[in-house]
């Protein structure tokens, strides 16, 4: 026989077969892709800024010599694109459309709406170039979310003197809805049925316009477009309805994304991965965790494939929903999966960025630890968010918290809100309160809108006012004004800034400043409705004996005050275990000490 069994099962093994990469001899690229791979290339390296006079002749230089080099295989079938009779050898309408691709990869669309004016002015045809080059590079703008760049090329293309087909409409319209302008995308989506040429819009037409406002958030105006496509007699696909899903979870809908979720399982076409992805988002976005998890038992049950996606859609509902616990179980049971770390269940960045988030909430440092270097074994990247998450979840540890905060400028990153606002929690929890007004101060200075989140500064506010700095108070009550919190939070701060001008005398700033609490409040509680009436008569206030306001004080914020002035009543004996308020730790304590 010559060779053993063994030797020649090991070289019919692929590995065998191929030869490790230093060995293996393929043959050198040629065709037209290369060709205009390597020029796109040459273009690319010009010296001179695209789009003046020195630019077009060294890229005429450049295609003169890449053509001349190696001309194209099969040209005398392509039709020629006109030159003048200087030009050298002529680049054809196939060549052409692949420079514009690859220039627009390596260098971006701006670079190839250049060469469409290089273009224009060296040929002497005025239908080069033609549409299909325009669409090209309008579809380059589509995926770089460049709308102006976009609409520019389409009033060139008509001042050409060319006329728009319903393909370069669609990738006007895709870019526009994908840079966040949803109305001009609506706009081209009205001319292509009433303008002067009309054109019979089809379904990706309106998926680009349904897809905008599902980017906008524009719940309605989606829904709106989506029910025009029954009028046109356009039956919506997928991404139509993906699209409406989308929208309508964004805007809290879970409902209406649920039924329509419904409507394609019962009237087609059947849902894929990414409209049970969408679904499984907006049910995350509603709180409704345990939808969630059905939806995605009726994926699989119906034989859609799971993807490392859709475990990343159904753990961030998990998170998000508050159950962060469940959100690991899922992020572990996608560990365990048979094929985990391939294709197409290898974790990427979002993954391991929904798994932290849910470790965040549940202050699991010793998991996020984990998870953080599974991460950085896989090659994921890691974002500002990233380290975000890691301080929270080591914000019972303020060293090792603030330590991962120090890491974000290690990595090269900048901190933005998120991060300052994490750091600022992680110091008022332990006592810190102060150095966490000014963490909040300079991350957002008077002025500048925005703000932090509503939720930090009311553990800022009342963090200070729990460690008595009544001045810092009423500075987060000073910022709290400039920023944008929702009403609910400001209603907090309001309470901790009316503590801290009681605790200094200052009568009318409390009185106006309980007054504004009590217009953002939407219903007042028992608290508030007892300090209304106590702040009936403020002029008296300065002449009470302070015990005594201090004492109406403290039974108004326990909420005895209420029965005892309105009824004239003392206020009923409690049990002394339940009336004393368990011992606070103090500051100094050991890693222990934290606010909840």
């Amino acid at each position: 026989m010559g060779r053993s069994r063994a030797t020649s099962v090991a070289d019919s093994s692929p590995g065998a077969r191929d030869g490790p990469p230093e060995a293996r001899k393929r043959p050198p690229p040629t065709g037209m892709a290369h060709q205009m791979r390597l020029l796109a290339r040459r273009i690319e390296g010009l010296r001179e800024a695209p789009g003046g006079g020195a630019w077009g002749e060294g890229v005429g230089r450049a295609v003169d010599e890449a053509l001349r080099e190696a001309p194209p295989r099969g040209a005398a079938s392509c039709r020629p694109t006109p030159t003048s009779p200087a030009s050298g050898p002529e680049l054809h309408p196939a060549q052409t459309m692949m420079l514009l691709g690859q220039l627009c990869k390596v260098s971006g669309a701006e670079a190839g709406a250049h060469l469409l004016g290089w273009l224009r002015e060296r040929s002497g045809d005025s239908g080069i170039p033609d549409v299909r080059m325009y669409t090209k590079v309008i579809g380059h703008c589509a995926r770089e979310r460049d709308a102006v760049l976009a609409l520019e090329l389409l009033h060139a293309l008509e001042r050409q003197g060319l006329q728009p087909d319903l393909e370069v409409m669609n990738a006007v319209a895709n870019a526009c809805g994908r840079a966040g302008r949803a109305a001009e995308a609506e706009a081209i989506l009205g001319r292509l049925r009433r303008g002067p040429a009309p054109l019979c819009p089809n379904v990706n037409s309106f998926a680009a316009v349904v897809g905008a406002y599902a980017r906008a958030g524009d719940a309605e105006a989606a829904r709106r477009v989506f029910g025009e496509m029954a009028s046109a007699r356009v039956r919506p696909n997928r991404f139509v309805y993906c699209a409406l899903i989308t929208a309508l979870g964004r805007a809290g809908r879970w409902r209406e994304a649920l039924e329509e979720l419904q409507r394609m399982e019962r009237e087609g076409p059947s849902p894929d991965a990414a409209a049970f992805n969408a679904a499984i988002d907006a049910l995350g976005r509603g709180g409704q965790w345990e939808r969630a998890c059905a939806v995605f038992s009726q994926m699989r049950q119906q034989g859609v494939e799971c993807r490392v996606d859709s475990y990343n859609a159904l753990i961030m509902a998990c998170q998000r929903s508050g159950a962060w616990d469940r959100a690991l179980e899922v992020f572990q049971r996608l560990r365990s999966l048979r094929g985990y770390g391939r294709r197409p269940l290898r974790p990427d960045a979002y993954t391991f960025n929904a798994a932290l988030a849910a470790c965040a909430r549940g202050h699991c440092r010793e998991q996020a630890e984990e998870i953080f270097a599974e991460m950085q074994r896989f090659g994921a990247c890691p974002s500002v968010h990233t380290y975000c998450s890691m301080v929270e979840a080591c914000s019972g540890h303020p060293e090792v918290a603030l330590e991962w905060y120090a890491a974000i400028g290690a990595a090269g990153l900048r901190p933005d809100a998120l991060a300052e606002a994490a750091r600022a929690r992680v110091l008022a929890r332990h006592f810190r309160a102060p150095e966490a007004l000014e963490v909040l101060r300079a991350g957002s200075p008077t002025g500048a809108g925005g703000g932090p989140d509503g939720a930090t500064c009311v553990l800022v506010a009342e963090a200070l006012q729990e460690e008595g700095a009544s001045a810092q108070v009423l500075e987060m009550w000073q910022l709290a004004q400039d920023w944008q919190l929702p009403p609910r939070d400001r209603v907090r701060i309001a309470r901790a800034a009316v503590d801290a001008f009681e605790q200094l005398g200052e009568w009318d700033a409390a009185c106006a400043t309980f007054e504004e609490s009590q217009r953002l409040e939407a219903s007042a509680d028992l608290s508030s409705a007892a300090r209304s009436l106590l702040y009936s008569s403020p002029h008296i206030m300065p002449r009470m004996p302070k015990p005594l306001v201090s004492a109406a004080r403290a039974a108004i914020d326990s909420g005895r005050a209420a029965r005892s002035l309105i009824s004239k009543q003392p206020p009923p004996e409690k049990d002394k275990a339940q009336e004393e308020p368990a011992p606070r730790a103090p500051p100094d304590t050991a890693e222990g000490g934290t606010r909840s």
